[in-house]
């Protein structure tokens, strides 16, 4: 069993990484997004 603490240490860990990744796929989009416009 995991103690309250340990729960919550896991919830924030996985929303961090969840945070980090949604971060990274922003800035590739708007990359590809600029990449795009410059094209046309």
């Amino acid at each position: 069993m995991c103690s309250p603490t340990q729960k919550f240490y896991r919830v924030e860990s996985a929303w961090l990484s969840g945070y980090k990744l949604a971060k990274q796929i922003r800035i590739e989009q708007s990359y590809l997004i600029d990449k795009e416009y410059k094209c046309l």
